[in-house]
């Protein structure tokens, strides 16, 4: 479901650029501050519908004017879709497809999959438990419409099941057992649903994981992505009784921290290397090889979910990685998918096993694009 073309207007230091890609390779080659990842950015929004860079909108917007907009064409089975996303400050953002503006945001997310690798994403590897929830969440909402459609649910219970925690400790009372119960069982009917699903991930996800790490690296080390639900059960029949117990047991500490402390928010996912865990013991040359590795091992997933190849960005993609090292990821690459990658160099690129002058690949020069102020 490749990107074919993208218009940003008043988007960063855009006033109005297009550019246009081709199915297979793509490099955006310049300095840094050139542009380059602001296209990336720009791709993520029209299908994510969010910034992979900022939370906040307002500082998409050119400096000096008063909205962004954007609007993508993309390839989808035998038709052309056009996507388009509006920004105001203080109005929000508008989502349209086809020209028919959507109810939601969150309707263009999985319609045109994306695997985004940026220097943000080192938290997947380096930070805490959440981080990597978030993405395992990510992944498994563009492979399914449905599964983000529970984790929507589940964040509403959780707000309202919060704000009755919050009430009673703010009083130095007890919880009121019998308007908290209502909120238990909505929990427990999300979260059932959700920790099967991601058992399910979990089970396929492990071992392309492993299979890409281990064409990447080429030694014989052991890599294992650990998934450690916050409530144990043997079989999906004990999980709502062993879930009520944990919400019993746990609930003095539910009324000191304010929060839910049981269920797939709370959930932990780790990495380790040869057995040691990833996040304390692992190099900065482990932590990327491993990073890029679950991003290649995403990608393999949603085309096994979807039946469609994703759209690769990746930005800076050769930054710490040696030839050799390189062309293994290249090589590791699901041909079928689109790739927009970023370098600061074009010698650079060749040193790294790209022929730039083969016929599956298109070359943008940020910074006589941006210099001509010319559509590519």
């Amino acid at each position: 479901m490749p990107v074919r073309r993208i218009t940003m207007i008043q988007f960063r230091n855009y006033q109005q650029n297009t550019f246009e890609f081709i199915p297979g390779m793509n490099i955006l080659y310049g300095p840094n501050g050139s542009g380059k990842t602001t296209v990336l950015e720009a791709v993520h929004c029209l299908t994510v519908a969010k910034s992979f860079k900022t939370h906040s909108d307002k500082h998409l917007v050119q400096h000096e004017t008063d909205f962004y907009q954007l609007e993508g064409e993309f390839s989808r089975d035998d038709t052309t879709d056009t996507v388009q996303l509006n920004y105001v400050p203080r109005q929000g953002k508008k989502l349209f497809i086809n020209d028919a503006e959507q109810d939601k945001l969150s309707r263009v997310v999985g319609r045109y999959p994306v695997v985004t690798l940026t220097p943000e994403d080192s938290d997947i590897t380096f930070g805490p438990p959440a981080v990597r929830r978030k993405y395992v969440n990510k992944i498994m909402s563009q492979a399914s419409v449905e599964h983000m459609e529970r984790l929507i649910q589940l964040q509403n219970v959780l707000k309202q099941r919060n704000a009755i925690l919050q009430d009673a400790a703010d009083a130095n009372q007890q919880v009121d057992e019998t308007l908290i119960s209502v909120y238990d069982d909505q929990l427990i009917e999300a979260a059932a649903k959700i920790e099967q699903e991601r058992q399910q991930f979990f089970g396929d996800f492990r071992q392309l994981f492993q299979e890409v790490y281990g064409k990447l690296n080429g030694l014989n080390r052991q890599v294992l992505i650990r998934f450690s639900p916050s409530v144990n059960y043997e079989d999906d029949t004990q999980f709502e009784a062993e879930f009520r117990e944990a919400l019993d047991r746990r609930r003095n500490q539910e009324l000191a921290f304010r929060r839910t402390m049981v269920g797939p928010q709370s959930d932990t996912i780790d990495l380790y290397l040869d057995g040691n865990n990833l996040r304390d013991y692992g190099s900065q040359g482990e932590h990327k090889l491993v990073l890029i590795a679950l991003k290649l091992a995403e990608g393999r997933y949603i085309v096994d979910a979807k039946g469609a190849a994703p759209i690769y960005l990746f930005d800076d993609l050769f930054a710490e990685l040696d030839v050799e090292r390189s062309q293994k990821i290249l090589n590791a690459f699901d041909d079928r998918g689109q790739r927009l990658i970023t370098s600061t160099d074009l010698s650079d690129v060749r040193q790294h096993g790209i022929d730039v002058s083969g016929q599956d690949i298109k070359i943008f020069d940020m910074a006589e694009l941006r210099e001509n102020g010319a559509a590519a």
